[in-house]
């Protein structure tokens, strides 16, 4: 079978390379760079079947081809570089060829999310490199797939992501007691920084499905939380009674909240040139947020949503005019 091409010539077929060199190269090539030196190629499927996502990679010596395709076997035709018992052996991965891997397409995905908050856009980034893409991942026939920020992303499967549910599962965290990760955190990692990258990429055509929507998360364990009761009726009054028995500043704040339903950020936000008594309204046009820092500023642009920014009419009797 030939399993070299020279460009430019024929085929070199078994009485050139050799038996061994069929075994340990085959479907790779080569090509002739400008410079008169050669480029080596390894292609192959994942996982060898016919209908696995295609894969190369290119080498500038043939020994190192020879090597990796060697190691691309033994792995069950899944790329060698992201198993660390071929890794520290094959040394530096080369860049491969018209591959996305999992880091790319979630960097992407987060650089459209402009309405995000600055601080939410942190906290995806900071989750993603303590918790995914440092992660090597066992699959149920024992092949470590791994670290997941260099996995192209159509080489994830169902498996893969629940294999990340079970490395979660065995991580702990804690300087003085280390402590396992709760069912939350998985889920809240799993919910805002997995399946939304993969969905991107099922939306984008990077890949045909998402491997999220058929994994078993932990369960969580604890008691029923009922919904908060409301505030309404006399026990308003009685609320705004108590706040102004700390200190008029409390008072105010209690009555302007429960008057208006202002968020704690729009409420902190406003100004005296925000509230027309004449009138008995409040202008809300800008809002306290956090940045990447968890430092404070003032956003003058949009709120929480679209309709953020809005004029609220204050009850008649807390209005000017009352």
């Amino acid at each position: 079978m030939v399993i070299f091409y020279l460009h430019g010539t024929r085929p070199l077929g078994e009485g050139t390379c050799g038996s061994w060199l069929l075994d340990a190269l085959k479907a790779s090539s080569t090509e002739r760079k400008k410079d008169g030196t050669y480029s080596y190629y390894v292609h192959w499927r994942v996982g060898g079947r016919r209908t696995g996502p295609p894969r190369s990679y290119a080498f500038d010596d043939l020994e190192t081809a020879k090597v990796f395709r060697g190691a691309l076997l033994a792995n069950g035709h899944r790329d060698p570089y992201r198993n660390p018992a071929f890794a520290e052996v094959l040394g530096v991965v080369p860049k491969p060829t018209d591959v996305r891997v999992f880091r790319d397409v979630a960097e992407e995905y987060l650089g459209k999310r402009i309405n995000a908050e600055r601080r939410t856009l942190a906290e995806y980034r900071r989750d993603l490199a303590a918790h995914v893409y440092p992660a090597v991942v066992v699959l149920p026939s024992g092949l470590l797939l791994g670290p997941l920020e260099r996995v192209p992303v159509d080489d994830f499967t169902d498996e893969a992501i629940q294999g990340w549910v079970t490395y979660m599962q065995s991580k702990t965290y804690g300087k003085k007691t280390q402590r396992p990760y709760s069912a939350k955190t998985i889920m809240n990692v799993h919910g805002t920084v997995i399946a939304p990258v993969f969905e991107y990429a099922v939306n984008k055509r990077y890949i045909g499905h998402n491997p999220c929507r058929d994994v078993v998360l932990p369960e969580r364990k604890g008691k029923t939380v009922t919904a908060d009761k409301p505030v309404f009726g006399k026990e308003i009054a009685v609320w705004i009674e108590c706040a102004y028995e700390v200190d008029q500043a409390a008072g105010d704040i209690a009555l302007m909240l429960l008057a208006t339903g202002l968020r704690w950020g729009e409420l902190t936000a406003l100004r005296v040139c925000d509230i027309d008594f004449t009138a008995g309204t409040v202008t809300v046009n800008q809002v306290v947020r956090e940045d990447e820092n968890r430092k404070l500023y003032i956003e003058t642009l949009e709120g929480k949503s679209p309709h953020a920014f809005r004029t609220i009419v204050l009850p008649a009797r807390h209005s000017a005019k009352s």
